[in-house]
This record gives C-alpha cells, sequence and structure tokens, in this order.
C-alpha cells in the first residue's frame, strides 16, 4: 500500500474508533482513550509509512536493476538473461505450434574493424528494429554480439517463410545480410532445447554457405 493510502486507512481507523468510545465508554476516560488513539495513531502512521516507503524504493530499486540485467541497452531487446529466465514459460504462449528463428548478422566484425563500434552499433540496432517488425519485441532477444532469436507461437509455415523472406529483404537494403536459421515444433512434442538447437544449426549451415560463397572463412563457429 502506498504510504498516502495507509496514513488515511490509520485516520480512518482512528476516527472509527472515537466514535465507538463516545458511544461505550464513560465520559471520565473518553478523553484518555482519545489521546491515546491520537498519540498511537500518529506513532503507527510514522513507523508504517517509513517502513512502506522502504518497500517501495527497494522494490524499485529492484525492478530497475532487472530491467538492466535483462535488457540489451544498444538494441533495446531483451537480453540472453530474459530468455534463460522466460525460456520455460514460452511454450505456454501458444496451442499447437512453436516456431524459433535464430539470426547472426554477417560481417559485423569486418565493420567495426573498417568504420568503427559505431557503425557496428548502428548495423544491431537497424536489424534489431526490422527483427521486431516481423516477430514483436515480446519474445525477441539479443543472445549476445551478433545473434538474435525469436519465437513465433502458433504461426504457419508459409507466414513464417514469409516473415523472414521480408525481414531479409528489409536489411538487404540497408547492405546488411544475415544468416537465419528456423525450425517449428508441436506443442505435444516441444523441447525448448531441441528446438533451439536445430535452429541453431541451421543458421550456422547458412553462414557457412554464405562465407563459403564469399570464399572468406567466418570468425568463430
Amino acid at each position: 500500500m502506498p504510504p498516502l493510502e495507509n496514513a488515511c486507512s490509520v485516520v480512518i481507523w482512528d476516527m472509527l474508533f472515537f466514535l465507538f468510545v463516545s458511544a461505550s465508554k464513560d465520559a471520565r476516560i473518553i478523553q484518555i482513550d482519545m489521546l491515546n488513539g491520537i498519540i498511537y495513531g500518529c506513532i503507527s502512521i510514522i513507523a508504517s509509512t517509513y517502513v512502506m516507503h522502504m518497500m517501495m524504493q527497494d522494490f524499485i530499486t529492484r525492478a530497475r536493476l532487472r530491467y538492466v540485467a535483462e535488457n540489451d541497452q544498444t538494441t533495446g531487446l531483451r537480453n540472453r538473461n530474459a530468455f534463460e529466465r522466460e525460456q520455460n514459460d514460452i511454450p505456454g504462449r501458444c496451442r499447437r505450434t512453436l516456431s524459433c528463428v535464430y539470426m547472426d548478422i554477417n560481417g559485423l566484425h569486418e565493420l567495426n574493424n573498417a568504420m568503427g563500434h559505431q557503425a557496428g552499433d548502428i548495423m544491431l540496432r537497424e536489424v534489431a528494429d526490422e527483427l521486431k517488425k516481423q516477430f514483436g519485441d515480446e519474445l525477441t532477444y539479443r543472445m549476445g554480439g551478433d545473434e538474435y532469436v525469436a519465437f513465433a507461437p502458433d504461426l504457419s509455415e508459409d507466414r513464417l517463410h514469409e516473415k523472414v523472406r521480408t525481414f531479409s529483404l528489409a536489411i538487404e537494403q540497408k547492405d546488411y545480410h544475415a544468416a537465419l536459421g528456423w525450425a517449428t515444433c508441436e506443442t505435444a512434442s516441444l523441447r525448448m532445447e531441441n528446438l533451439l538447437r536445430i535452429a541453431e544449426t541451421r543458421m550456422y549451415q547458412a553462414k557457412s554457405a554464405y562465407y563459403q560463397d564469399k570464399n572468406i572463412l567466418p570468425r568463430g563457429r
């Protein structure tokens, strides 16, 4: 309860107490009971308001710390910490199927070396914005570096392919390229780790194919 509401609550109960005392007590002790009610009411308001204020400050601080810990400051997406905390709840948001799209930006390291990290950050933000346009931001996460994952509940294969294609065309118009892998599983047999692993494996296959076409050795896996 906010401090002001708590103080009002104490005042109301004190007033009810005064009414009860006036109607039921002897006139000689009414003043003493009312004085006690005022004194202890004031003490209660001060003490409880202080406690409530400290509890609210603690809640606000915890909420801010969680926000910083679970949100990527560059792109505005949720990060791996948020995904780790929420992944067991994601299957409960779909009725029939759950699709996973795993994405890795190609060329981020080269862009950072050629034009600086500010250009790389712009790329990360613009790619994240296009990803949010197609899949929303509720179940889209930046897993770290240049990797993102998005989940799409109850989305048909055709609709999923359309969204992936629209996303790819949108970032290519900005002269970016991303390797994508996706997988879909029915809720009856859904295991998040398997779904994620299949999509991630297909993404790495697409990434390897991209670099082979350009005769460039990809950095990392």
